[in-house]
């Protein structure tokens, strides 16, 4: 039983599709166990985090009142603070297309 639904932006799906097989392998799995329990480090607050794989990362921000997982992006550690300040002036943008993921 998934108790978080797992989605992912348009700029995560345009990176994905580039990644190698080992890359998208360790995405998999994590998009899997994100539907059953949040884990990663958070940044900056209990709504984004991230999980490493080799020299990257994963972004994602976490509705806890929703149950929703929107995967932001995926990038090097040199781009880290970038990709934050980028994650968290977007935060009202990024929730707000989040909430309407799912709706029927």
């Amino acid at each position: 039983m998934s108790i978080y639904e797992i989605y992912a932006a348009e700029e995560f799906i345009k990176v994905y599709r580039k990644l190698d097989n080992a890359e998208k392998n360790w995405i998999k799995k994590v998009r899997w166990n994100l539907k059953e329990k949040i884990t990663g480090k958070l940044l900056h607050s209990n709504w984004l985090l991230e999980k490493k794989f080799k020299g990257k990362r994963l972004y994602f921000v976490v509705d806890e009142e929703k149950k929703k997982v929107l995967l932001v992006t995926y990038s090097s550690k040199k781009k880290q603070q970038e990709v934050i300040n980028q994650i968290i002036g977007d935060k009202e943008e990024l929730f707000n297309h989040l909430r309407t993921l799912g709706q029927t």
